[in-house]
């Protein structure tokens, strides 16, 4: 996944910054104030113990005096190593416990995708539900639609129930420019089951494509879950704007027919060409 690979750099990279840190800390020499006591008089001194040759060697020096400025000076340094030391760990610790929600929040929502799905498919004749294509209309036709009529809250227009106002849109636009389209056609994608929202034939091509329409990518748990999706149609040999599209919005009112537009008229394009 993306997003875990985005963690994982930011792990390494907090890594290799401890690595140096560390470096520099085991070197640093301890440096501690405090105050001495002689013949009745307290003063303020600086105290440094550091390891020379596997022994322990400590001075003290009074705060004034000229090593004792300087030993004050490297005491900041050494203060500012050892925070950013802590807040390194410290954010690599988060780091890890992200990157470990993230692959448990993938891998449930990977199962609970392929078991809904499953469910689905199993409703439907398994001749309707075809694996391999070479886009023609005879492979168009095989396809079979999910034809779920359990939709809540749907937008209907022609014969099809849409889960979207923005699907419906696309459904329309299709119409407008002479496109045939199946809904939620089923599919088998390496393995398993998969519905992408259209299957739309081109007649001048003589060739159809997938669309996907990705309605809420401004959600991190869908946008996850559709990256996750549209890798898997890579995975299988789908060419993004030859064999599918991947249309998107990022939030309600966030949807661009005239971008939808340009997607459709470039993959045909795209089929033209193949075709040439």
């Amino acid at each position: 996944m993306i997003s875990s690979a985005i963690i994982e750099t930011g792990i390494n990279m907090r890594n290799e910054a401890l690595a140096v840190l560390q470096s520099q800390a085991n070197n640093l020499p301890c440096i501690s104030t405090g105050t001495h006591t002689y013949r009745g008089r307290t003063i303020q001194v600086i105290r440094i113990s550091k390891y020379v040759n596997g022994k322990q060697k400590k001075n003290e020096y009074a705060v004034h005096s000229a090593k004792g400025k300087e030993l004050l000076a490297k005491r900041s340094s050494v203060l500012f190593i050892n925070k950013n030391l802590n807040s390194l760990l410290i954010d690599r610790d988060k780091l890890i416990r992200l990157l470990r929600s993230d692959s448990e929040y993938i891998e449930n929502a990977r199962s609970r995708r392929r078991k809904t799905t499953q469910t689905k498919l199993s409703k439907l004749n398994k001749s309707g539900v075809v694996s391999e294509f070479s886009f023609t209309y005879d492979d168009w036709v095989k396809l079979q639609e999910l034809n779920d009529r359990n939709i809540k809250n749907g937008y209907k227009h022609g014969r099809h129930i849409f889960r979207s106002k923005s699907e419906m849109l696309i459904a329309q636009l299709l119409e407008s420019l002479g496109l045939e389209y199946k809904y939620e056609p089923c599919i088998d994608l390496c393995g398993s089951g998969r519905i992408p929202d259209f299957a739309v034939y081109c007649p001048e091509t003589g060739r159809f494509f997938f669309i996907e329409h990705l309605g809420r990518m401004d959600m991190l748990d869908y946008r996850t879950r559709n990256i996750e999706k549209m890798s898997q149609y890579e995975t299988a040999g789908y060419r993004t704007g030859l064999d599918i599209i991947f249309t998107m919005e990022f939030g309600e009112g966030q949807f661009d027919l005239d971008a939808v537009f340009g997607q459709i008229s470039g993959i045909i394009l795209a089929q033209a060409r193949k075709n040439m």
